[in-house]
């Protein structure tokens, strides 16, 4: 059986909106992270991602995490942190726009961060996040 999936771009208005649909859901998230990116680094967009870290609250999550994001040239926007019962919780949102690394890189960095602090992180594009609120 044949795999169906398509693309179609439109701008309008200084906008680009980008319609895809696929058969498989893998390959129309990885097809419309890569459309998106190259449209968004065309356009001189910023591209930003969302950070999320959950673990047993101690000394120097923040510092560590934010450590990553200086050395990879990562802008922090914004941020949100919470301790729930000894439960350590934090979101960031952050400009990945300028980082120095590749994206897959920046993952294993903030995990490796992660590890060594005994928490949780997780790094996604917003721009998946858009996706999914258009399906």
């Amino acid at each position: 059986s044949a795999i169906r999936f398509g693309c179609r771009a439109a701008a309008r208005n200084g906008a680009i909106k980008i319609s895809c649909f696929s058969a498989t859901r893998p390959l129309f998230g990885a097809l419309a992270i890569k459309i998106s990116s190259f449209l968004y680094k065309e356009r001189g967009t910023h591209m930003k991602a969302v950070v999320t870290v959950v673990g047993r609250d101690t000394v120097g999550i923040l510092a560590k995490i934010a450590g990553v994001c200086a050395e990879t040239n990562v802008n922090v926007e914004e941020v949100t942190q919470s301790i729930l019962s000894g439960t350590f919780a934090m979101i960031m949102v952050v400009d990945v726009t300028a980082c120095t690394i590749d994206f897959a890189e920046l993952q294993r960095r903030f995990a490796a961060a992660g590890e060594e602090k005994g928490v949780d992180v997780k790094v996604t594009r917003q721009e998946l996040y858009d996706a999914m609120h258009h399906i």
